[in-house]
């Protein structure tokens, strides 16, 4: 995964659990050196140890972890100059779900080497559809859970997620019920 990813957990690990926990965690994962660069590509496992790590220093199960996770990280990617991108991925949710692949592809000029998931969208309707999620990578259902909660401010919703299908359990894909429905702020 490219540094991006650990910088953003050790942000996330740092501004809710501060630096203590931080250094207790990256001892514990053996990582010497927690300097990242953003656009260089690290071995995954280096990742997995830093949430095993995370998970047994704070006593917090990695799915939950996963999930704060993948809230920070729409936040995080925004912040870091990719908010523009985000903003014309689509001016729905459905749309911008539909558009990640696309998005991804541009990323990809960008981060050579980028491996990236893929999503599919279906039976979209009023409120709903379903996302489909495909990755080499095991284990990351919650972390989609946890961005797709993370879109909320963004689209000025309130989002529902529930897994349905689990490719740890067997399923050939992670698959979500998404439920969504417009902020009443938003709606006035």
């Amino acid at each position: 995964m490219f540094g991006l990813v650990n910088i953003a957990a050790k942000e996330l690990i740092i501004g809710e659990f501060g630096a203590e926990a931080w250094e207790t965690i990256r001892h514990r994962a053996y990582l010497v050196d927690d300097d990242f660069v953003g656009m260089q590509d690290y071995p995954d496992d280096l990742t997995y140890r830093l949430l095993a790590a995370a998970s047994a220093v704070l006593g917090l199960p990695s799915d939950d972890l996963l999930k704060a996770f993948g809230q920070y990280w729409t936040r995080f990617v925004a912040r870091r100059g990719f908010g523009e991108l985000l903003d014309v991925s689509g001016h729905s949710l459905t749309d911008f779900l539909e558009n990640l692949d696309n998005m991804h592809a541009q990323v990809g000029f960008i981060f050579e080497g980028l491996k990236p998931p893929s999503f599919r969208v279906t039976d979209a309707g009023a409120g709903r559809l379903t996302l489909h999620y495909f990755s080499d990578r095991p284990n990351l259902g919650a972390m989609v859970a946890g961005m797709l909660q993370g879109l909320e401010a963004h689209f000025q919703l309130d989002i529902q997620v529930c897994q349905t299908e689990e490719k740890a359990k067997g399923a050939d894909h992670d698959v979500f019920e998404v439920t969504f429905t417009p902020r009443a702020e938003a709606a006035n």
